[in-house]
């Protein structure tokens, strides 16, 4: 049996005994409500992943012809990162899946590099042009058009996809530049033109998974804390008879995961100002750590 324990200092406690106890059972509970704002960091740096890649692939410049491998290397990191991403998010509880698919399916930049990500790993498509004036990097976009009217289909859904997929591909061509008879896009430009479709992707996808995933679990750690003259306490949760003593500390995984979002998001994004409020509204103010 677990019993609440509580004090001023958890540097330095002077621990009161609490009135609440609970079943063995609340170990798997706490470690199961923990490992749900586990997983919503990582969400969170996922994403955070994409924009590292981004950032590398946008800024990359060679000097040498020899170092040509590190465009495909960045080229790659880039790619995957958002095909991890997308299946992480697929994946995800509370599901999630219907955002990614809107955003496959309606927009063309998100759409092209989830497409092109398998064409790269599937057909070895890698970027063979580099412009070392501009030291932009280019498609082949008409190499690429090629490979996809050469799929064969296992069903009408992949036939379906694959059609829409050629229709993109040819609206891109004019945005692309024409050298020696073919179509080249560049790159750097579909980077950036793709992470602004999937910034707004993320920003859907963390609101719901915080509403429907981290709120409540937020508010159970809250409750688990007692209020002593109006004032929150620091609580420990035992399991005595265990060897050695089971301990969980809801305040800790509270404050800690508020410190990790605000690190990794910043003061003004939204997901920081809904945890902001919701401390607010039960009146959790005044940290211990």
């Amino acid at each position: 049996m677990f019993v609440l324990e509580f004090c001023d200092n958890p540097n330095n406690p002077i621990l009161i005994p609490g009135q609440v106890s609970y079943s063995d059972t609340f170990e798997y509970e706490f470690i199961s409500q923990s490992k749900a704002l586990d997983k919503f960091i990582y969400l969170v740096d996922m994403y955070r992943i994409i924009e590292s890649c981004a950032s590398e692939l946008v800024n990359v410049s060679i000097d040498e012809t020899e170092e040509f491998w590190k465009i495909n290397k960045f080229l790659l990191n880039y790619v995957n990162s958002i095909f991890s991403y997308k299946e992480f998010v697929n994946s995800y509880d509370p599901p999630l899946k219907k955002i990614t698919e809107h955003y496959y399916q309606q927009k063309k930049w998100y759409r092209f590099v989830c497409e092109y990500r398998n064409r790269v790993i599937h057909q070895s498509t890698i970027i063979k042009d580099y412009c070392p004036g501009s030291k932009d990097i280019f498609v082949d976009l008409d190499d690429v058009i090629e490979i996809q009217e050469g799929f064969q289909f296992k069903n009408d859904y992949q036939r379906k996809n694959s059609e829409k997929f050629k229709g993109i591909l040819e609206e891109l061509k004019k945005e692309s530049k024409v050298r020696k008879g073919k179509n080249y896009l560049s790159m750097k430009y579909v980077v950036i033109c793709a992470n602004e479709e999937i910034r707004e992707m993320k920003d859907e996808v963390l609101l719901i998974a915080f509403n429907k995933g981290v709120k409540p679990v937020l508010e159970w750690l809250i409750s688990l804390i007692p209020i002593v003259d109006g004032n929150f306490k620091y609580a420990f949760i035992v399991n005595k008879e265990s060897s050695p003593d089971s301990v969980y500390e809801p305040n800790y995984v509270l404050e800690d995961f508020y410190r990790k979002m605000f690190k990794c998001l910043g003061v003004e994004n939204l997901i920081s100002k809904e945890i902001t409020n919701l401390f607010k509204q039960y009146k959790y103010e005044n940290f211990f750590d």
